[in-house]
């Protein structure tokens, strides 16, 4: 009597790597999981200097870095105009949003940013989706981080209904942390079309809002 083979399930590729030398924070590769983040932790000190501004909402900066162009000096014009009535800029949210978008630019080989900077006071984007786009970055200065789903926890077949019924398993939901800097690949990503990250923003509300930084690719 021959007993029959076991079934060999194959390990389900993990949807995030986590790394702390932002110098591997390179660009996706085929064996990749569907996002990178970047484990870092802005000082203390401005951190309760984010967490301190109080804005009248809604607040939102959308902008444009052209191929070639230095951030630092666009990043100090944005922070102005954004933050004016609030606050001067601090030279600090200066340089780090100018460093991750320098990182930002290395990963998708230098070309032009869209640079998206949101005060962030409702559940909006409350069900879980895949992005249409290539690439995006993202980093929750204030506020919970991006919760996201590995494949096993939902039906990519239903997402885009209006709801969150595909997902399978709400106890596999993750969630980044605060000041964080991900890559989160999209569905138009060549070669992985249709296997991007599936990911929400958690709720949040005028007594505490979030701050949101996104860039996208192109």
């Amino acid at each position: 009597m021959v007993a029959e083979a076991a079934a060999v399930t194959a390990p389900a590729r993990p949807a995030i790597r986590v790394v702390d030398d932002p110098r591997r924070f390179g660009p996706f590769g085929a064996a990749d999981p569907a996002c990178i983040a970047w484990r870092r932790r802005l000082s203390p000190s401005l951190a309760r200097w984010i967490d301190g501004l109080a804005f009248p909402m809604p607040r939102q900066g959308r902008w444009r870095l052209a191929a070639g162009e230095p951030a630092a000096p666009h990043v100090r014009q944005w922070l102005a105009g954004w933050l004016a009535g609030v606050a001067a800029p601090d030279p600090r949210w200066v340089a780090d949003i100018a460093r991750l978008l320098d990182v930002a630019r290395a990963q998708s080989g230098g070309g032009p940013l869209a640079v998206r900077l949101d005060v962030v006071a409702d559940d909006g984007c409350r069900l879980f989706h895949v992005d249409r786009l290539r690439v995006r970055w993202i980093c929750t200065y204030r506020g919970p981080a991006t919760q996201w789903l590995p494949d096993e926890a939902v039906d990519r077949h239903r997402l885009g209904r209006g709801n969150n019924d595909h997902v399978r398993d709400w106890a596999q939901v993750g969630q980044l942390e605060p000041h964080w800097f991900a890559a989160m690949r999209g569905d138009l990503w060549p070669g992985a079309e249709g296997r991007g990250f599936v990911h929400r923003s958690p709720p949040a509300s005028p007594v505490e809002p979030r701050i949101v930084l996104a860039i996208d690719s192109g």
